[in-house]
């Protein structure tokens, strides 16, 4: 939306502007750089799941374990170097130069955090295992997105999204939001002296 051709955005963007993103998901950034990663007839690529975008968006330790091969991860990042999906800084440098400075961005995500887990479904494909319950069902790791959060240093924010209540978290967004705005002009009462 905020890459359209300006008349879908008239108004909307105006340079002196704060400009906030919050993206809420239960899963984690598939966002293709080579759209065969989500051809269901590309078996070379593993099983059609969404299995596909950990395994080629994600690098974790241990280092030389096969993305499928079951059991927990740790230092999880996004993969950069991935020929099928995008990498997390051309998203970051592309609100950047949106916007010109980080003070005028400030990037929130409610996903999914906590460990990272390989697993396998019912017919022995690997699969990556919710990284937290709520009532609302299950999240899967948001590795990518929280690491696009971070990016943006004191104005990146990542929340759980398996919480009973995103209030707290919210609160923090628009303190942070309040401290970027510029102080409101003080108003003269009519009749009186400033």
């Amino acid at each position: 939306a905020l890459d359209g051709p300006a008349p879908e955005n008239a108004g909307f963007l105006r340079p002196g502007a704060l400009l906030v993103v919050i993206i809420q998901g239960d899963e984690d950034d598939c966002s293709a750089h080579d759209p065969e990663l989500y051809d269901p007839t590309r078996l070379a690529l593993g099983p059609p799941t969404s299995f596909r975008c950990f395994q080629f968006g994600v690098r974790c330790e241990p280092d030389g374990l096969k993305p499928s091969s079951p059991g927990p991860r740790t230092a999880c990042q996004s993969n950069e170097a991935s020929t099928y999906v995008q990498p997390v800084r051309s998203y970051v440098e592309f609100l950047q130069r949106l916007k010109g400075s980080r003070r005028k961005l400030v990037v929130a995500t409610i996903v999914g955090t906590g460990p990272v887990d390989v697993g396998t479904d019912g017919q022995g494909n690997p699969l990556l295992l919710p990284s937290c319950y709520a009532s609302t069902g299950a999240a899967a790791p948001g590795v990518r997105l929280s690491e696009f959060a971070r990016s943006f240093g004191f104005n990146g924010f990542v929340d759980s999204i398996c919480q009973d209540g995103y209030g707290a978290g919210l609160e923090r967004i628009a303190d942070r939001i309040n401290q970027l705005l510029p102080a409101p002009a003080p108003r003269i009462p009519d009749g009186g002296v400033d």
